[in-house]
Formats: structure tokens, C-alpha cells, sequence
């Protein structure tokens, strides 16, 4: 999942919602009919993203139609478009003040998240949190993913990312390999894999962001959890030792030949062609590539597993937020967005989801991990970070430190900057971004 710093906008879906409730009214004591109950709030907007599918539609159909029998009496109305806060809509939007939508579906991150919270374009949500209940009804990682301004909470996350080692069963079973348990198990699978003429991991070094999903695992096998937190966090140096060794690791790969030397030229779409062609054992990606493993009926020829720690803990996918709602500041009346996050964070839309084969989205509610997926991978992306998940640092940087992350890890792909040369570039960024605070 593509994260950048900058404010743009997200173009535009807006839903529409109407609570349900009301008062009766009095009547005439002489006539005792009551008038016709009528919705709290008659309608709430919610921009959302444009499905790129023909199922995406249909699953947005789906989810009104529960939404309107779980409120009688109250309209959902969706319209989608281009929802990127990169493209300077949003906030052009939010800025006018004028027909805003009760709820905004956007990317996660504090790049986007935090900026616009401290551009004071969304509503702080910690009093509808403790009204709510919402922080138990959430998964505790998906919490603890949050990007908090000051401390406090802007947004209700939607979904979460789980990155983490996809692998072609077939070729384990030929070459008599197993699941590893330790990093050198881990390493000797790239070994026989390489051996018997098969790109170790498919990478598709193009796309700076791809090649940021294989770092962050190492990352999150050399530094564990609260490493790559301090490191995201900007709490200690890309030059000192979680980062130049993370860094170090990566630049092993690629010149053990874990990356076949086509990764430089090769983008995102391409590493996934090659691996659901089998011809990589194994791809590091996220939860997201269950869609293209069921359009390819490569499902029962794929596992998954979190990369082995090398300092002791357990292991987990790494990723952050997928996708996430904020509230408009300028919405006095957050009647409807009450009733949305109630909706998404049900049992009812947990089961409508899970029960969907196809469904690439880990859901943050509690509600959705307490169902078994129908889709044996998601599900087993699901329990990778059901508890506590690690970080993908491009969801977590600020704009410069991401700029100078991408470029060094390409440039480490290429051969063409050594691990001490990326981490004082990347630090360079890291301090440019402090500067600005």
C-alpha cells in the first residue's frame, strides 16, 4: 500500500445514511393516530473509494443492503470515485466547508492522517470513543497502529495491512523443504531454491514501495516490534544499529542472489506474474494479493509465513493500516458518522466479509478476527497480526525520509549504494523531516 506525505485530495464516493430511531409525536387528544416515525438523521455522507472491480461494486451494493436492513427506515446511498490523498482535493474540500460528508474513507498514515489532523481539517475522536466503546471493539494492534496527533485519536481504522512470505507449496514439496521456524531455516530455503533454478523471492524493484515490503520484514526480524517502532517513530537514527543492520541483511540478499537480477527492471505487476507462474518460490507481499491468487486458481498451491526473528520473538507480518475513516472537522452533527463506525465495526458486516472467499481486506474490528475467514490465506494473514503486528516503515515516515527510503533500497537492488551510504541518506531525510516539525 502506496503511502506519501504530502495533503491532496481523495476523489470523491459519498454514502449516504439515515439513522433510525425517532420520536413518536402527540397528537390531538380527540385524534390518537400517531404521525409517521421519522430518521434521526436523514442522510450521511461518507466518501469512499472507486472499486476497481466489477465484485468491488457488487460488495458495495452488498453492504447497503445490510446497512438498510439493520436501520429500517434509513437510505445508504454510495457514490465512488478517486479517494488518494495525494491529488489535493480532499483538501480543497474540507478547506470550502461547504457540503461536507459525515464520514472520509481515506489511505492510513500519519502522512495523511496527521497532516490533516494538524491542518485542523478533521475532527478529534476521543470523546465519540469513550461514548462508543469503539476502542473494544477494535483488534489491539490495529489500536496501537494508529497515527495519534498530541495523543489523541482522528481516525476509525477500516482495515489492516499483513505483509509476510507467501510460498509455492509444490516447490517446497519437491525440493523437501518445510515452514522454517528460525532465520537459518529461512536462509537455507533461499539456498535449495536458488540451487535448483528458481528465483528465491520474486521482487519487483521498479515500484519503491514493493521493494519497501521486503525490507520492512527484515527490518522486523532484525530490529522485532519496538525496534521498527522507535526506528518509524524517528526516536533513534537510521545509522545506528537497528537500521544499518536491517539494511545490511537486505544488501545480502541481493547479493547472495535471493533477488534474481531482473528485480531492477521489474515492477509490482510483474514479481506478481512471475510468482503465481511459479517461477519464484516464494514473494513477499500483502494480504492484498488473495484477489490475483484466486482470479490465477493458485489458492490451494499457496501458504504464507512470518518471516523468523532473529532476536528471540515471535514472528508476525509487518504492514500498519490499510484504510481508514476520519470526521470533517467542519461536522457539528456526528449522528451519522456514529452510526457508520457502529455499522463497520457490527458482527453483521465481520460475517458478511469473512464469509466473502475473495475478500484481500483484514478487517480492524474484534468482530472480524473472531470469524473464520472462508479464504484459508486470508485467514492466516488475519491470525499474523491478530495480536501484534510490525511496521511497514513507508506507512509510518515522514514525506523525505520516504523520498530517501525508496531511492537507497533501489539503489542497494542495483548495486549501486552500499547499506552505510543508504542509511545516511535515509537519516538525511529522517532530519529534514524533524527540521519541519
Amino acid at each position: 500500500m502506496k503511502r506519501i506525505i504530502a495533503l491532496l485530495l481523495i476523489g470523491c464516493m459519498i454514502v449516504g445514511l439515515t439513522a433510525c430511531g425517532g420520536n413518536s409525536t402527540e397528537t390531538d387528544k380527540a385524534d390518537e393516530t400517531e404521525a409517521p416515525v421519522t430518521a434521526e438523521v436523514e442522510t450521511v455522507k461518507v466518501m469512499t473509494f472507486n472499486p476497481s472491480t466489477d465484485e468491488g461494486f457488487a460488495l458495495l451494493e452488498a453492504q447497503k443492503e445490510l446497512f438498510e436492513e439493520m436501520y429500517p427506515g434509513t437510505t445508504l446511498e454510495i457514490i465512488t470515485g478517486t479517494m488518494s490523498v495525494e491529488d489535493g482535493s480532499l483538501v480543497t474540500m474540507l478547506n470550502s466547508g461547504e457540503d461536507l460528508p459525515d464520514v472520509i474513507h481515506i489511505n492510513a498514515g500519519y502522512s495523511r492522517v496527521g497532516a490533516l489532523a494538524e491542518a485542523g481539517l478533521i475532527r478529534e475522536l476521543d470523546d465519540l470513543y469513550e461514548e462508543n466503546d469503539w476502542e473494544d471493539k477494535l483488534n489491539e494492534a490495529a489500536v496501537d497502529l494508529c497515527s495519534y496527533v498530541d495523543g489523541k485519536l482522528y481516525e476509525v481504522p477500516t482495515d489492516m495491512d499483513s505483509i509476510s512470505c507467501y510460498y509455492n507449496k509444490e516447490i517446497f514439496e519437491e525440493l523437501n523443504l518445510e515452514v522454517p521456524e528460525t532465520w537459518d531455516d529461512f536462509l537455507n530455503i533461499c539456498e535449495v531454491t536458488k540451487e535448483a533454478g528458481y528465483e528465491p523471492i520474486a521482487l519487483g524493484a521498479m515500484d519503491g514501495y514493493a521493494v519497501g515490503w521486503s525490507f520492512g520484514n527484515i527490518l522486523q526480524s532484525v530490529a522485532g516490534t519496538e525496534g521498527a517502532r522507535e526506528l518509524c517513530a524517528s526516536e533513534v537514527k537510521w545509522t545506528e544499529e537497528a537500521g544499518l543492520a536491517a539494511l545490511t541483511e537486505f544488501d545480502s540478499w541481493v547479493k547472495n542472489g535471493y533477488f534474481d537480477s531482473v528485480s531492477t527492471t521489474r515492477g509490482e505487476a510483474d514479481a506478481v506474474y512471475a510468482f503465481l507462474n511459479e517461477k519464484t518460490a516464494m514473494y513477499i507481499v500483502g494480504a492484498w494479493v488473495v484477489t490475483d491468487v484466486y482470479s490465477n486458481n493458485m489458492q490451494d498451491k499457496l501458504g504464507t509465513f512470518a518471516l523468523p526473528s532473529q532476536i528471540g520473538e515471535v514472528a508476525c507480518a509487518t504492514g500498519g493500516l490499510g484504510r481508514t475513516y476520519a470526521v470533517p472537522s467542519g461536522v457539528e452533527d456526528t449522528k451519522g458518522a456514529v452510526m457508520w463506525f457502529d455499522f463497520v465495526l457490527s458482527e453483521e458486516f465481520a460475517q458478511m466479509m469473512a464469509e466473502d472467499e475473495t475478500n484481500n481486506c483484514i478487517y480492524a474490528s474484534k468482530a472480524f478476527f473472531e470469524i473464520e475467514s472462508k479464504s484459508p490465506l486470508l485467514q492466516a494473514a488475519k491470525e499474523a497480526v491478530s495480536g501484534v503486528a510490525g511496521r511497514n516503515p513507508s506507512v509510518f515516515i515522514g514525506t523525505e525520509t520516504k523520498n530517501a527510503y525508496f531511492q537507497n533500497l533501489q539503489g542497494i537492488v542495483a548495486g549501486i549504494v552500499t547499506p552505510e551510504e543508504a542509511a545516511a541518506n535515509i537519516q538525511e531525510g529522517q532530519d529534514k523531516d524533524l527540521a519541519e516539525e
